[in-house]
């Protein structure tokens, strides 16, 4: 390293040092850490972005992926499955369902016109097309099988509960009577008008 370098290196460490032991200093220490530590991972990742940004690019798309996958698995969902079930039985289902519909059609057609007149070759465009559709049509099945699994768990377990408030055993009635009004903040309206 070359002595200007050294020389402004140490200069800015005076400066840092005498700026943590001044007494009027406005911002805690601790934060100023932190705020340390966040503009060198900032400069960090900024300096592999400009030497191989295709790595970062891979990189930052793994680690969102596994802290989604980790934030899905331990998130309560019971709450957003209570919101969807009441918006599905709502009267804005059908234009809700028909604009999210023609949104992705329309989408999805640009983009395979795109990808036809961007092509020299049309068999590999009608390739990639018709992969894109399979890939789409595959997840959309899973995602559906998913939603109905679940949905139908929930039915067979309210299904149970229902069932227990007329067994012959008191105890079984009591604790289906609890666990009832344990949840009935989470029942869909047409199920507090079956409770009812």
């Amino acid at each position: 390293m070359s002595s200007w370098w050294r020389q402004n290196l140490y200069l800015l460490r005076d400066v840092v040092a005498t700026l943590l032991k001044h007494e009027r200093l406005l911002i805690p220490v601790e934060r100023l850490r932190k705020v340390n530590a966040w503009i060198w991972l900032g400069l960090l990742w900024s300096l592999l972005l400009l030497w191989h940004w295709q790595l970062v690019l891979a990189t930052t798309a793994g680690m969102a992926a596994i802290m989604l996958a980790y934030m899905v698995q331990t998130r309560d969902w019971s709450d957003w499955q209570l919101r969807s079930q009441t918006f599905w039985q709502s009267p804005h289902r059908p234009l809700t369902l028909a604009a999210g519909t023609g949104g992705l059609a329309a989408l999805g057609v640009y983009m395979a016109a795109v990808i036809w007149s961007d092509s020299e070759q049309r068999w590999l465009a009608t390739g990639a097309i018709l992969q894109g559709i399979g890939t789409l049509a595959t997840l959309g099945l899973l995602i559906y099988q998913l939603f109905q699994r679940q949905w139908q768990g929930a039915n067979a377990r309210w299904d149970r509960l229902i069932l227990s408030l007329t067994h012959s055993n008191p105890l079984r009635r009591l604790v289906a009577v609890r666990q009832l009004t344990q949840q009935q903040q989470s029942l869909t309206p047409q199920q507090q008008q079956e409770l009812a």
